[in-house]
């Protein structure tokens, strides 16, 4: 009798056992190598993370979208990958492995898929506003001055309008195609023959249907085609410089010349570089960064090199003036406008700081 109770008792400590084991490796977490920094370099989190998979904008915030394995093998039916909603604090607002394949699935910069709904959140996680299932929010876009362009897709003919954040319908669906708003308060859309023009945000035409390609407005101009003619509008819809010009940033563009070499222009005609780059260039918050000759530097507004070129890479700077860079030894760390290291190169992978976002996610390493 007492052997048979304590084989019991070793019988339900191997079952416990187990089941401590199997809640471990189900419930715990692996830890990654993606860490949430400072613009110092100082650690937000000490929470690793197995990937970063992109950002979205919460209530005027960026926040990280991250993702976790348990320690189970990819293939165990118990195997589960897990998303993170992460602030720039480095707390977690949202977590979920509910979706496709034990997934929480993310879209671009402006919703998740959450339960197979399309949802928009608040800083605390809260859902504020669910899709409905006839109505399509276009990708690639973000909400601009309150507003996204949306068609229905259950109708034949689907037309699109614009939807503000609270699902309320701001322009009724009308255009073929819409672009996001602009700073100026413009969109880009196009009618059913094919021809674009520009809204103001109650959808009034402000410069008419006239184009047969039109790109949004950045600083104040935009890119438009009409009768096999590019050149460049201001808000008013004045043509202010006829040239076969590439995209508009901050009042400059790039040309190119037959040996594949790009020059910097700006949008009064002037040419600020001569044909250097390998590739095109484009302006953030003051400087473009480019490469010459397989090295990269910056320009400022002048032209004049701010950074000569000697970077295997350079990414673009943010309006707290660092950007990403790469060192000779193939890791990453962000230098700031004279080209010094802030943050010394340490990292396998990075992003750029997104302006306003005085935090990042980085991968270090493998430790060996």
């Amino acid at each position: 009798m007492k052997k048979k109770k304590e084989l019991l008792i070793c019988a339900i400590a191997v079952l416990l056992f187990l089941s401590i084991l199997f809640f471990f490796h189900m419930f715990c977490y692996k830890q990654g190598n993606w860490y949430l920094i400072d613009s110092s370099g100082n650690l937000v989190s000490k929470t690793g993370y197995e990937d970063c998979v992109g950002v979205i904008e919460i209530e005027g915030e960026m926040h990280f979208i991250l993702t976790r394995k348990n320690r189970f093998s990819p293939e165990s039916r118990f195997y589960r990958e897990t998303m993170f909603v992460v602030n720039k604090n480095g707390e977690v607002i949202l977590q979920d492995s509910t979706g496709e394949n034990g997934n929480l699935n993310y879209e671009n910069f402006h919703a998740l898929f959450y339960k197979g709904k399309r949802i928009f959140l608040d800083s605390n996680g809260q859902i504020i506003f669910t899709v409905p299932d006839n109505v399509t929010l276009e990708e690639c876009y973000s909400y601009r001055l309150g507003m996204m362009p949306f068609y229905y897709n259950d109708v034949a003919n689907p037309k699109y309008g614009y939807m503000n954040i609270d699902g309320e319908i701001v322009i009724e669906p009308q255009f073929s195609s819409a672009d996001f708003f602009s700073e100026e308060g413009l969109a880009a859309v196009r009618d059913d023959e094919g021809k674009w023009g520009y809204i103001d945000t109650e959808g009034n035409f402000v410069i008419p249907q006239v184009y047969d390609f039109a790109l949004g407005f950045d600083a104040g101009f935009a890119l438009v085609e009409k009768e096999h003619d590019e050149y460049y509008i201001d808000i008013t819809g004045r043509k202010v410089l006829d040239i076969d010009g590439g995209v508009n940033k901050e009042g400059f563009t790039y040309i190119s010349n037959d040996e594949g070499k790009y020059a910097c222009i700006d949008l009064k005609g002037n040419q600020i570089t001569d044909y250097i780059f390998d590739h095109t260039i484009l302006f953030k918050n003051g400087y473009a960064c480019g490469c010459v000759n397989g090295l990269y530097g910056c320009i400022d507004k002048t032209g004049e090199f701010v950074i000569e070129p000697s970077f295997e890479y350079i990414g673009d700077f943010s309006d707290f003036g660092i950007a990403l860079a790469e060192g000779k030894d193939g890791l990453y760390g962000y230098i700031n406008i004279k080209g010094e290291w802030v943050i010394e190169p340490q990292f396998s992978r990075a992003y750029d700081f997104l302006d306003g976002v005085g935090v990042n996610v980085v991968e270090f390493p493998e430790k060996e």
